[in-house]
């Protein structure tokens, strides 16, 4: 598999053109990235007015060891973006 030529650092903002399960342009949104892996960005949303990496995970932390149901998400890399304004001409485009 082709590596894409974005880069996000753990902790910092990633906006994302959101799909539904066939594919289809749905939406887009911010989250926080957590880590990337084989194309792949791996995030979380914003949880209980958490901003800080740390807080998150620690969040993450909490919830694995109280139950195993933790709901982080997974995008493919091409559909990420630095910034709002990139994913939402990335979303129009598709919408068109």
């Amino acid at each position: 598999m082709k590596q894409m030529d974005k880069n996000f650092t753990p902790g910092e903002s990633v906006w994302v053109v959101e799909r539904d399960d066939c594919g289809n342009v749905d939406d887009f949104g911010g989250y926080m990235c957590l880590g990337s892996a084989c194309n792949f960005a791996i995030a979380s949303a914003f949880v209980y007015g958490c901003d800080g990496l740390e807080e998150i995970l620690q969040y993450y932390a909490k919830e694995t060891a109280n139950d195993f149901d933790v709901d982080l998400h997974v995008f493919p890399i091409e559909d990420c973006y630095k910034t709002k304004e990139e994913a939402e001409s990335a979303f129009n485009k598709e919408m068109e």
